[in-house]
């Protein structure tokens, strides 16, 4: 399960990357690109968040989940601002993704 949210969450990451780039550059970013961006992000999250609470307490894998949280967050902060056809604030987009980097690292840890 874990190599599973691993895979879809490196997938969210390279989504949220090619994303990142755009916006730090004034370049529009496709509302799809982000809807799959979130997706694949969600589907990871729940993934993991369920076998944090069904398998065996792991301390490294709760880190994961929380900084996951966090940067679930810092998206959410991004989402409304969209709605709100305000631009992106190029310090949310590096913290939102800087956080998620984190979270990944950590949990590639925890995997191995």
């Amino acid at each position: 399960m874990v190599d599973l949210s691993m895979l879809l969450f490196a997938l969210a990451i390279l989504a949220g990357l090619g994303m990142a780039f755009r916006v730090l550059r004034s370049r529009g970013v496709s509302p799809w690109a982000g809807l799959g961006h979130g997706m694949l992000a969600s589907c990871a999250a729940g993934i993991l968040l369920g076998r944090v609470l069904e398998g065996p307490p792991s301390k490294p894998l709760n880190m994961a989940v929380l900084l996951f949280g966090l940067a679930l967050l810092g998206g959410l902060v991004l989402l409304l601002l969209r709605a709100r056809r305000d631009p992106h604030p190029a310090v949310f987009v590096i913290l939102h993704g800087s956080m998620a980097l984190l979270a990944f690292a950590v949990l590639a840890a925890a995997a191995l």
